[in-house]
């Protein structure tokens, strides 16, 4: 009977893992439509690859036009309940400064029809050659993201560059970084004209 029993409780098992399982979650209502955000807009970073690999053939162009006119098409879809920047490899070249990691191009705004418009002219102000990053620090850009979304804040020691705080680790050293005021061409600084100290 002993052995009757344990037949039947193998039985009973495998027929039960055979059985499919119903999903108890489903996510696709996130690609239906634009959720209605209530309280405060989330923080977007976009992290923009413009290493060497964005002049590779692409579908009929390239890497390069085929992220610029998607990230452009994406950036007029989208209203006040958002906010979104852009983070770019760092570039070598006269300006420059090491260490070499990533910079904040476009610093967080609200999608305010103006800073939309600053944000697609920008993008597509972007050019293959002009723009392009010598390597790509994806370390560095998770890095400077940590430092641009405070660095653990200011309660963790020590408050440096290499630690945590604010202070960026080498985005200041890169001369198309958002600033008030720079005057660059196609910078943030120079083609919005908003009084907005960036961290990084």
């Amino acid at each position: 009977m002993n052995i009757m029993l344990r037949r039947l409780l193998v039985c009973i098992v495998s027929v039960t893992l055979m059985c499919p399982v119903t999903a108890l979650a489903d996510d696709t209502e996130i690609f239906s439509g634009r959720p209605s955000v209530t309280g405060i807009a989330p923080n977007v970073l976009i992290v923009l690859d413009n290493s060497a690999n964005w002049s590779a053939s692409f579908d009929s162009g390239t890497k390069f036009s085929s992220e610029m006119a998607t990230i452009s098409a994406l950036v007029g879809t989208l209203n006040t309940d958002v906010n979104v920047g852009v983070m770019m490899f760092g570039e070598t070249g006269p300006g420059s400064s090491a260490p070499i990691s990533t910079y904040i191009r476009y610093a967080i705004r609200n999608m305010t029809g103006g800073n939309k418009s600053a944000l697609q002219n920008m993008i597509t102000g972007l050019t293959i050659n002009g723009d392009k990053s010598n390597n790509a620090p994806y370390g560095f850009a998770l890095y400077e993201a940590f430092k641009y979304f405070g660095g653990g804040g200011t309660a963790q020691a020590p408050q440096n560059a290499q630690n945590f705080g604010p202070l960026a680790f080498g985005g200041f050293g890169q001369p198309k970084r958002d600033y008030a005021g720079n005057a660059v061409t196609n910078t943030a600084g120079e083609s919005s004209r908003q009084r907005i100290y960036v961290r990084i």
